[in-house]
């Protein structure tokens, strides 16, 4: 399966080597994971790669980020996670819960946090924006993403599309009038059985 992965990131950066010009033209393209018991299939930006991949037996995450970022400094990233296991003993809205948790720790009486329902969804699955209107390490930045929690047979599925911006006065561009157009990548995520 990991080969399927490397084709697929293979074929991204194949695709952005063809140029900006036509790659404005196929912003999203197709991709799809193998993760534990399931596959996820996303939509991910044209050109974008991989910045870190992690498996540690339970815990699976792909970062991918902008050709022109590093995994350091990004200010748009794109995260695949899966959780192994974990259906059994959570629901998506409680893993979305712990997540959000989490967040507002970091950033007390700062944060951003709001479920939101997509049209069309009838699977178990939690979409949500969460976030730090300041960010608490980076000086005068903000980071929102907007999540998707997914409960499938064995294991809870996470993806999110992140942004890191410049603190201003007119708040979050990721906000719940712009997710849909922001983060596509997320609104399209699908879980299938492994195959």
């Amino acid at each position: 399966m990991y080969r399927k992965q490397m084709v697929s990131l293979f074929i991204l950066g194949a695709i952005f080597s063809l140029g900006i010009k036509q790659a404005l033209a196929i912003p999203l393209i197709d991709s799809t994971v193998h993760i534990y018991s399931q596959t996820l299939s996303f939509k991910t930006p044209v050109g974008w790669i991989p910045g870190s991949r992690v498996d540690s037996g339970s815990v699976f995450r792909l970062e991918l980020i902008p050709p022109n970022e590093k995994i350091e400094s990004w200010n748009s990233m794109l995260t695949v996670s899966g959780y192994r296991g974990l259906a059994g003993r959570m629901s998506s809205r409680q893993a979305y819960e712990v997540e959000a948790q989490s967040v507002i720790q970091a950033c007390p009486g700062n944060s951003i946090n709001q479920v939101v329902n997509p049209p069309g969804r009838k699977d178990d699955s939690v979409f949500a924006l969460v976030g730090c209107k300041k960010h608490p390490s980076i000086p005068n930045k903000n980071e929102v993403a907007f999540y998707a929690f997914i409960r499938g047979k064995d294991d809870i599925y996470m993806i999110k599309k992140s942004f890191r911006e410049l603190i201003n006065s007119t708040g979050t561009r990721l906000n719940e009038s712009s997710y849909s157009e922001l983060a596509p990548e997320v609104l399209a995520v699908e879980l299938s059985p492994a195959g």
